[in-house]
């Protein structure tokens, strides 16, 4: 696990938590915090809405036509069991949103990370789609999992 070094001289800097569970890439994995931030929100402004709800880490195609991406599918559920947890306990959530669509460049990484639904063969530029991509889509055309 590489560890995350960010800090902004007088406004914040990242403190890792050792107990916390983390990325491959040292990004810790949170839920319970996005429903503490969404609570927040609500107090403060009436509405939140999260974005850049991704987890980064490196994957690899399982057959031909798709990518085995289970640990994604848990991240994301965690994730949306917080965020319906959040509204049915009254907090105003509006929107929940992922990072990307598919794998895309990072202003911080390039290409070595993967994100989103879809799978870039970037020898190629053929799309496949992941796992979760097909989780994501029975979730919500079945209005839940």
């Amino acid at each position: 696990m590489s560890k995350v070094a960010f800090a902004i001289e007088g406004l914040f800097k990242m403190v890792e938590d050792e107990n916390a569970r983390h990325t491959d890439w040292g990004w810790e994995i949170n839920p319970e915090g996005l429903y503490n931030i969404s609570r927040r929100a609500t107090v403060t402004s009436k509405a939140s809405r999260s974005t850049s709800r991704e987890w980064d880490w490196p994957e690899r195609r399982v057959g031909r036509w798709t990518v085995d991406d289970q640990a994604r599918i848990d991240f994301v559920r965690e994730h949306l069991e917080v965020v319906h947890r959040a509204i049915t306990n009254g907090i105003n959530v509006k929107g929940y949103f992922m990072w990307a669509l598919m794998d895309n460049f990072s202003w911080l990484s390039g290409y070595r990370k993967r994100y989103g639904f879809l799978f870039v063969d970037r020898d190629t530029m053929q799309r496949y789609r992941k796992k979760s991509s097909y989780w994501f889509q029975q979730a919500a055309e079945d209005h839940g999992f």
